[in-house]
């Protein structure tokens, strides 16, 4: 006959056993609750961020139409791989979304970590320190930029700030097969500043 020492032993180990269970059950529970949770959350940042990426394109489209002078629109971004260029790292900038006529070809998926020359970073530093930068193609030095804008029917450019963040510098660019100082024509540097202002705004709702 079993002694009520060994019942009571038996009984609290079972009771234990219950505990260990419940509480690996509830554990499994809880986690894919949480997965749950971040599974909701990843989904709404991916709609919020796609609709930033939808919104950003009227803004850009609608620069390109404002004057017959600019054939592309695009921004950019100068980094380090994903934060402010440092010395000692390499400095890139990329194309981030862009729009153009059918007078110059798109460049956005060429232009991905591009490693910044002397003439872009001449570029970055005159948009940084003056609120925009004009480049004149025919008076640049070579460089890679200089030669991606003669193979795309580029001969100005147009550079303004749109975001100063911890993943880098992001700014606007107008380009011309015309003109190549686009700041001569007319309101052009004050559009280049307004869509770089509307997206500087979506940008920081992110």
């Amino acid at each position: 006959m079993m002694t009520l020492k060994f019942i009571s032993s038996l009984f609290e180990f079972s009771k234990n056993v219950g505990l260990i269970v419940g509480a690996l059950f509830g554990s499994e529970i809880s986690k894919r609750k949480i997965e749950k949770r971040k599974a909701l959350r990843d989904k709404e940042t991916n709609i919020h961020n796609h609709k930033i990426i939808s919104s950003i394109y009227p803004i850009i489209s609608g620069g390109l139409n404002s004057y017959k002078e600019i054939d592309r629109v695009s921004i950019f971004k100068s980094h380090n791989g994903n934060g402010i260029p440092t010395a000692g790292c390499i400095s890139y900038t990329s194309c981030i979304q862009e729009v153009c006529t059918d007078k110059t070809t798109p460049i956005q998926q060429r232009w991905q970590k591009i490693p910044s020359d002397q003439l872009m970073m001449d570029v970055l530093m005159a948009t940084m320190r003056d609120g925009h930068a004009v480049l004149k193609l025919s008076e640049s030095k070579s460089g890679v930029l200089k030669d991606f804008c003669a193979g795309n029917n580029i001969i100005g450019v147009l550079s303004v700030p749109i975001q100063y963040s911890s993943k880098g510098f992001v700014f606007l660019n107008f380009c011309s097969s015309s003109v190549e100082d686009l700041s001569t024509v007319k309101g052009v540097v004050f559009e280049a500043h307004s869509v770089a202002g509307r997206i500087s705004e979506l940008l920081s709702n992110k």
